[in-house]
């Protein structure tokens, strides 16, 4: 509230690793650690179970994009994902594939699409940055943007005052960049 934390509820799982948004107002927490087919969301008084996720989902962001949500890549032990699924308030569906293997990376909104930016995948996400505009009339697929200027795994990104930030990193990563 601005001076002091005070405890809301009980989550309806163990949130690891998963990821958050809000849409309508309502908080929607999505996989995690061990958890990761999970989707509810929370009406200000409640926790209720929404959905069962097309995947396992963790270690990724969520976005919201037109009213939908958005879910990026993932990880579990034995995979990575490339998987790109919208909620449109009843269903999921899935996108276009992800451009790479897609996990532990960040993801905003800017400008109407979709961004996601590097990734714990070695081999070729650390310094990725791609968009996808979210139509399909056209036949878009997500597009290279640039490249980072370092690997950004496990950091976030925001965007403040019309700009994409990237923030932090690896352990003992202090960068922030836009």
């Amino acid at each position: 509230n601005g001076s002091s934390w005070t405890s809301v509820s009980t989550l309806p799982y163990y949130f690891c690793g998963g990821s958050a948004v809000v849409l309508n107002g309502e908080i929607h927490i999505l996989g995690a650690y061990g958890q990761a087919t999970q989707h509810y969301k929370w009406n200000g008084s409640s926790w209720t179970s929404v959905s069962t996720l097309p995947y396992y989902f963790g270690y990724s962001p969520a976005v919201v994009l037109n009213g939908d949500i958005y879910i990026l890549g993932g990880y579990s032990s034995s995979s990575t994902y490339k998987n790109h699924y919208k909620w449109n308030g009843s269903s999921w569906t899935r996108r276009h594939t992800l451009p790479y293997d897609f996990y532990n990376g960040a993801a905003v909104v800017y400008n109407n699409e979709i961004h996601i930016l590097g990734s714990n995948s070695a081999s070729d996400g650390y310094t990725n940055h791609y968009k996808w505009d979210g139509s399909w009339s056209n036949g878009s697929t997500w597009t290279s943007v640039s490249t980072l200027p370092y690997g950004l795994y496990n950091g976030r990104a925001v965007v403040c005052n019309n700009e994409i930030h990237i923030l932090g990193g690896s352990k003992y990563n202090t960068n922030h960049y836009y």
